[in-house]
């Protein structure tokens, strides 16, 4: 047998229903946004790189460049040092989610802020520490609109 709701009580559970199913649906935007449940907080400033049983944090602004290794990544770091990372280019574009990291070519992403200069008629990008390194021409239109944006 079901008890009866007078009705000022059932209106008020119904809107209390909604405010709460509206706030699951705020907070679960919310913990997605943030890499879900069982993900550490992003930083904003740094990565972790896996190695060899080794963890070590890079600060985004200390890649050069990575270049693709097959199904691997290497990371080049302004101080000289490379890590080999078991994680593609895609992988980590995405993870890095950094304005000045640019992909431009199948096999490289550069940080555009240690670019010195870009040729397009050899469709080489001079980096800092002598470093030379190919960008697609389909890549062209794009290095010279972000660095547009980057140096204005």
């Amino acid at each position: 047998m079901t008890e009866r709701v007078p009705a000022g009580v059932y209106e008020t559970l119904k809107l209390e229903v909604s405010r709460l199913t509206a706030l699951v649906h705020d907070l679960t935007l919310r913990v997605n946004a943030a890499g879900g449940l069982n993900q550490p907080r992003k930083s904003s400033d740094h990565l972790l790189i896996k190695m060899h049983g080794a963890n070590r944090f890079v600060k985004f602004h200390d890649i050069l460049f990575i270049k693709a290794e097959s199904n691997y990544a290497r990371v080049y770091l302004v101080n000289g040092d490379s890590l080999l990372t078991s994680k593609t280019l895609k992988f980590w574009l995405e993870k890095c989610n950094a304005p000045f990291l640019l992909r431009v070519h199948r096999s490289y992403i550069v940080n555009i802020s240690k670019m010195l200069s870009y040729h397009s008629g050899t469709g080489l990008i001079q980096m800092e520490g002598g470093i030379t390194i190919p960008y697609s021409g389909n890549m062209r239109k794009n290095l010279q609109q972000t660095n547009a944006d980057h140096h204005s």
